[in-house]
């Protein structure tokens, strides 16, 4: 073999070894996921879509009269959204939103819009995403076990403020873990008012094996609109999410609504129960402060 021909060789190998060094690594297990070699980049491509269908049979109830509506036929997307989740620079982050959601007058879809890093052993995340309150609440729509929430969530006795935008920290050990978060208010999809909120959980899982579990919990909150701006009511809605919707308390004059709840769940081989129980209070200036339990 003459130099040349060696040459070509040796600068081939080399061409090779080097695009397999700084190529780029791609999965599709799951959404599509594209990582660099060295994994300090990494990005992941993913949604959902939800069809929903409410069709009444036999309402005899004078819905109108009770002042709470009627029932009404819908088919429609519940959820339709793209999630872009991944690493980069020591910092991950996620980016979703539901096109389902979004219309002419809210402007936008957003759902989890957030950055997050390593906090000593703790992970602390920057933008928008749920506050730690309750079980269910935090459990994704394609994991909860039924196709509505319970009233112990931002369905009913949170005001529909399921999303919120502030500082979110949490943390694990081997059976318990904790969270925190602060952040502003929002009714439902309304503007942002200048009111604050807070909450906190922690859950133990005092019972762990292959063949059962036994998971506890507690939750506390407080959101402040601190303008008079009404803290979104507590609601409760029944057939489905386009039915009837009956609201219990939170009105304009409200200063603050407490929640305080706790949660408790099992599992013995095929068999799982789950139970939460939430109390609020909403404060009232005058006249005697309005108290939810659900």
């Amino acid at each position: 073999m003459n130099k040349i021909s060696k040459t070509l060789v040796v600068a081939t190998a080399l061409l090779s070894a080097s695009s397999v060094a700084y190529a780029d690594l791609a999965e599709t297990k799951g959404g599509v996921t594209i990582r660099s070699e060295d994994g300090r980049f990494e990005a992941k491509f993913g949604g959902r879509i939800h069809l929903d269908a409410n069709i009444p049979l036999n309402d005899d109830a004078d819905n109108n009269a009770e002042g709470i509506g009627d029932q009404t036929t819908d088919i429609y997307f519940r959820r339709a959204r793209l999630t872009l989740t991944g690493k980069a620079y020591g910092w991950s982050y996620k980016f979703e939103n539901d096109f389902a959601g979004q219309s002419e007058d809210s402007g936008s879809g957003f759902r989890e819009m957030w950055i997050g890093t390593k906090l000593g052993a703790a992970n602390l995340r920057v933008g928008q995403a749920k506050p730690y309150r309750g079980m269910e609440e935090l459990t994704s729509s394609n994991e909860v076990s039924f196709i509505e929430r319970p009233f112990a969530s931002a369905t009913s006795i949170y005001g529909d403020r399921q999303y919120t935008t502030g500082l979110f920290v949490d943390g694990s050990r081997d059976r318990w873990g904790w969270g925190l978060s602060a952040y502003n208010l929002r009714a439902g999809d309304g503007p942002e008012t200048d009111g604050l909120g807070a909450s906190g959980r922690v859950y133990a899982l005092p019972i762990m094996s292959d063949t059962g579990l036994l998971h506890l919990g507690l939750t506390a909150s407080i959101d402040n609109p601190a303008n008079q701006y009404s803290v979104a009511p507590s609601s409760a809605r029944y057939a489905g999410r386009s039915g009837p919707k009956q609201s219990f308390a939170g009105v304009a004059s409200t200063e603050d609504q407490t929640t305080v709840g706790a949660e408790l769940a099992g599992q013995m081989g095929r068999f799982t129960a789950q139970s939460e129980y939430a109390a609020a209070t909403f404060s009232q200036p005058v006249g005697n402060d309005l108290d939810v339990d659900t």
